[in-house]
């Protein structure tokens, strides 16, 4: 996860953001953020899952996945 690659954040954003969670606009915006600062924009070992469950969480989207 390249925190730094516009196309791999646009793909979250569009395809598991807006697709799976049903979030646009500036929420999905600050849940990437959110994510991003948790783990460190600089880290190079993130992790995808633990990215997209920050996300989640951040959302309160945990029910999607009940």
């Amino acid at each position: 996860m390249a925190a730094t690659d516009t196309a791999e954040i646009e793909t979250v954003r569009s395809n598991f953001i807006a697709g799976k969670l049903g979030v646009e606009g500036d929420a999905a915006e600050a849940a990437i953020t959110y994510a991003l600062e948790k783990i460190g924009a600089s880290n190079r070992q993130k992790l995808r899952p633990v990215f997209y469950y920050l996300i989640v969480k951040n959302l309160g989207k945990e029910s999607v996945f009940v």
